[in-house]
């Protein structure tokens, strides 16, 4: 049985978690459109008869130098140190940039086979693809080449989950980051970056399961967007999260959402800490 982690890297919004989730086939990281959708690592895991492969989504390294920044460029970092294989996404219809180099300098020391992945071929710039590279033409993942080169640099060892396991990420995580996907692509370019959701209390029951989840903000004025109008949006927030969660439980959720103010709290330690770990 072929078995190791394989960290997938890349600037944001380049298209790391929609190939984590074509890979183990399970919408388990969040995708929009918004830069920085991912904020924690998020282990993905892959299992047929010959091998089985953990993905690690890691948030788009970034250069920008503020507390979010550090904290998001520090978790990218650490998921590197089990790495076994790199995948290496690069979104062809933006020229490479400093953060592309600031990848390569950092990847290309660790001693571990890089594969690159190549996105949005449909809206490519003039850029030169080398003939090893993976292309994802229009959204289409090619899996079965991606597992297949992944594959080939793993050594023989033990399975570590179990077959049917896709993921190990805590449900109070994933429950939070599914609430907080879809109030990214709601909002669209709003307020995403100054809101995080935090989950009270996850209650399961036989026939249906409880959720109380706070959606946090920094300023009043983005309570009230969130709210919306009569409280439209934050009841479609709640509705199209709903669908999400019950392909998880698999019966009944019932959602409760609120929404809180906590001024700067991008910029205060001890939030980020609970957010990322306090070893982020």
């Amino acid at each position: 049985m072929k078995v190791g982690y394989v960290a997938i890297v890349g600037r944001p919004n380049v298209g790391k978690s929609t190939i984590l989730n074509a890979c183990i086939g399970e919408s388990l990281a969040p995708v929009s459109q918004v830069p920085n959708t991912t904020r924690h690592t998020l282990l993905g895991i892959y299992s047929d008869d010959s091998s089985q492969i953990m993905f690690i989504d890691t948030p788009g390294f970034q250069l920008h130098d503020d507390l979010m920044g550090q904290r998001l460029r520090k978790e990218a970092q650490n998921s590197l140190k089990l790495a076994d294989v790199i995948l290496h996404v690069r979104d062809v219809s933006r020229p490479l940039g400093e953060e592309d180099a600031a990848i390569d300098k950092q990847i290309c020391h660790l001693g571990v086979p890089i594969i690159e992945i190549y996105t949005k071929m449909d809206l490519r710039h003039v850029m030169e693809i080398p003939d090893t590279a993976i292309v994802v033409e229009k959204g289409k993942i090619p899996v079965a080449q991606i597992c297949e080169s992944i594959v080939q640099h793993l050594e023989e060892g033990p399975l570590l989950f179990d077959p049917d396991d896709y993921t190990n990420t805590p449900v109070y995580d994933r429950v939070g980051e599914i609430i907080r996907e879809r109030a990214n692509l709601l909002l669209k370019d709003e307020i995403p970056h100054a809101l995080y959701v935090h989950v009270e209390d996850v209650e399961v029951q036989e026939n249906q399961v409880r959720i109380l989840a706070y959606i946090v903000v920094e300023r009043e004025s983005q309570k009230r967007i969130v709210i919306g109008k009569a409280g439209a949006l934050i009841q479609q927030i709640g509705t199209e999260a709903r669908h999400r969660l019950l392909e998880i439980y698999e019966r009944p959720v019932h959602l409760f959402l609120r929404v809180r103010v906590e001024p700067n709290w991008t910029k205060n330690p001890k939030t980020l800490d609970a957010i990322f770990g306090s070893h982020a």
